[in-house]
């Protein structure tokens, strides 16, 4: 039954691939006869086309030959034009060398008026030197007069003691002898009013019976009596203080003249050294006028020396003018001149090219096969061109046409063949497939009656009952492998259980503590939860406050930039901020070397202010000020900063080399520390430098290859040695 049915499907797709092969047939044959037809109209044309390909050819080298005639034209009104420029430019130089040839001639006539720049120099110089002698000559008198003065009030101050200045040591000596002797005399008599004063004191005091006070005697026959002496023991007194009064005003009369004496000749020295600074004035002034050996002016007039010089310096003006003038039309005429060699050079290449493309012409005209140049040469390039244009697409398209319609010819054959063998096939395999199905319905009958059924509906219908297979098998085999766990788990726990008893209470209590334990893991489990979600919540808190501070932080950045920004914009911030970073290159530079010279010691750096600090590495790497280093160490931060200055400079005017002199500096440096400078030095000479060094250190002169000794001599003066 099967293989009937099999015949009967395959025999009706067969026939229903016959009807579709058997139309394609038909359409295949009907779309050749259609291009045949097209081949038949089309091939007249097809056979024109080498001749109008040559007409194509033709009309593409009249279209040059148009071209070309239209850039003839145009270069021939250029050529026109250039030759009215370069007529133009020719005038135009030749009024500018008029121009230069008059103002040259103004220049030379007023060259001899002008006086020499030296002269004008060395004659304001010495007017100037003039003036300044006179100037202090007049202040070294004024100088004289104000010491005179000084001198006469002392003199006025001398008179007030009325002294002989020759002999008043020996008057105030004399005096102050007298006045000692008669101090003598009267302390003399002073001491015995004294005595006479405590006798009469001690001769009241006696009584008989009494022992005396000086003899110890007890009887007193005669007692002396002394009359009273207190007030001559006072004048006495008095004398003495008046006396002592006058000495001591003689002493100081004495030392105040001293001073007035003292400053008196004090100024009478000055006195003496101004009147001979005076008259070295007067003899300077005397030379400085000797000195005067321009005939043309005169010594005394310095006004008439000023209006010739503004006269000069006026005239120089002109020239300079007039020069500047001469430059602007050179340059002028210079320029004039670059113009007219490129009009020129222009006008010569406009004719070649002209010449060329007429040569061009003639090549393309004696190219021309079927069509003649006379026949276009007054039509317009823009007609030629739509002309060609035209036939070149009506060429294009017929060999197009013709050309696909060969292609499909030759693709429609084949396949027109292969569907007419395809639909002979199939005519073949039905009639063979139609025999078969009479065959497999014969062995039917005799299967039907061998197996005992009826009717072929009866098979029919047990067939078409669906039963999978494959499923039923799987659900089988399942079965089986879970059966034989399930058996295989009942063994095992009849083994393990086989030496245990079942204890209900056991049971109880171990239920109740699963329950306890389940009830702790629900709990915990809800606190992971809860504590998990708090995470994330941190988690997307943390993930905000990161995205904030990256956002403050930029928004802090640009804060600080327009902060900076408004300081560089206000007053001289611009100014100070160009002038910070040039400092830190300028310092970044310097310890390339003040770091070598110092044994990687010291560095320079920079603070907030922009002030020099030491940073200090032997004392962990700490700040402190410049003011704190010794003397070589200054030296050699000033040598750095210094040649790290003169390296900017030469990069910034691109010098190829420059100076660089050092003054002393080397006599505070250790031994050592003079060999790594004088090495840095030496390092100079190969970046393209002259090192020039002034010192008194000796042991420089062995390392200096070449030096000038200089010695003071008191009559020559200075003294140059080259060594």
């Amino acid at each position: 039954m099967n293989e009937k049915k099999k015949l009967s499907g395959e025999i009706s797709e067969r026939q229903k691939e016959l009807e579709i092969r058997t139309k394609s047939v038909e359409e295949t044959e009907k779309s050749f006869n259609l291009i045949k037809e097209k081949l038949v109209a089309l091939q007249a044309q097809f056979d024109a086309l080498d001749q109008s390909k040559i007409q194509e050819n033709d009309l593409g080298l009249i279209l040059q030959m148009l071209q070309f005639s239209e850039e003839i034209k145009t270069l021939r009104e250029r050529t026109q034009k250039g030759a009215e420029k370069v007529f133009e430019v020719e005038e135009k130089q030749k009024l500018g060398q008029s121009a230069i040839n008059t103002l040259t001639k103004e220049a030379e006539r007023l060259k001899p008026q002008k006086i020499e720049a030296n002269v004008l120099v060395s004659v304001g110089n010495w007017f100037v030197q003039n003036r300044n002698l006179r100037e202090l000559q007049q202040k070294q008198s004024q100088k004289l007069m104000d010491q005179q003065d000084l001198i006469s009030k002392i003199l006025n101050d001398l008179k007030v003691y009325k002294i002989d200045t020759e002999n008043f040591r020996e008057d105030f000596k004399l005096k102050t002898e007298n006045l000692e002797n008669k101090r003598k005399n009267l302390q003399q008599k002073l001491d015995h009013l004294k005595i006479q004063k405590e006798l009469s004191r001690f001769a009241t005091k006696l009584h008989d019976g009494e022992n005396c006070p000086l003899c110890g005697s007890l009887e007193h026959p005669h007692i002396i009596e002394f009359h009273y002496v207190d007030t001559e023991l006072n004048e006495v007194q008095e004398e003495i203080q008046l006396n002592d009064h006058a000495i001591s005003k003689i002493q100081k009369e004495i030392a105040e003249i001293e001073k007035i004496l003292d400053r008196k000749k004090i100024f009478e020295d000055q006195l003496k050294a101004e009147q001979e600074s005076f008259d070295l004035l007067q003899k300077e002034s005397q030379l400085h006028v000797q000195r005067f050996i321009w005939n043309e002016f005169s010594a005394d007039g310095e006004t008439d020396f000023e209006f010739k010089r503004q006269q000069s310096f006026a005239i120089e003006k002109q020239i300079e003018e007039i020069n500047q003038k001469i430059l602007h039309e050179r340059t002028t005429f210079e320029k004039e001149q670059e113009i007219l060699e490129k009009y020129k050079k222009a006008l010569d290449e406009f004719k070649l090219e002209e010449a060329k493309k007429e040569e061009q012409i003639r090549t393309n005209q004696s190219n021309l096969k079927s069509l003649d140049w006379n026949d276009y040469r007054d039509k317009s390039h823009s007609e030629v061109m739509k002309l060609h244009q035209k036939l070149i697409e009506s060429n294009l398209t017929v060999e197009k046409e013709y050309q696909a319609l060969i292609n499909r010819e030759k693709e429609i054959v084949p396949k027109l063949a292969e569907e007419k063998a395809i639909a002979s096939q199939l005519n073949i395999r039905i009639s063979e497939l139609t025999k078969e199905t009479s065959l497999n319905e014969e062995a039917l009958q005799v299967a039907l009656q061998q197996q005992d059924f009826g009717l072929l509906t009866d098979v029919q219908n047990i067939l078409m009952i669906e039963i999978d297979v494959h499923k039923t098998r799987t659900q089988i085999q399942q079965f089986r492998i879970q059966f034989e766990t399930l058996k295989n788990g009942i063994q095992e726990l009849e083994i393990k259980l086989k030496d245990f008893s079942y204890d209900q209470e056991m049971f109880e209590a171990a239920e109740k503590q699963l329950k306890d334990i389940e009830l702790q893991l629900k709990e915990a489990n809800d606190s992971v939860v809860k504590v998990t979600s708090e995470i994330e919540r941190l988690e997307k808190e943390y993930k905000k406050k990161e995205a904030l501070l990256k956002n403050l932080s930029e928004l802090q950045k640009r804060s600080d930039n327009l902060k900076i920004m408004t300081n560089l914009f206000k007053g001289a911030g611009f100014v100070q901020y160009v002038s910070s970073i040039y400092l830190r290159q300028l310092c970044d530079h310097a310890n390339v070397r003040f770091h070598r010279m110092t044994r990687n010691q010291l560095s320079l750096q920079l603070n907030d202010n922009n002030d020099f600090e030491i940073i200090d590495y032997l004392n962990e790497g700490k700040s402190r000020s410049v003011k704190t280093l010794s003397g070589g160490q200054a030296f050699q931060v000033s040598l750095s900063l210094a040649l790290a200055l003169a390296e900017s400079v030469q990069a910034t005017t691109k010098a190829d080399k420059n100076f660089f002199f050092i003054d002393e500096g080397f006599g505070t440096q250790d031994l050592e520390s003079v060999n790594i400078v004088f090495e840095t030095l030496m390092g100079l000479q190969k970046e393209n430098r002259i090192v020039g060094i002034i010192s008194h250190v000796e042991e420089l002169k062995e390392k200096i290859p070449v030096s000038l000794s200089i010695v003071k001599d008191e009559e020559r003066g200075s003294l140059i040695e080259m060594l």
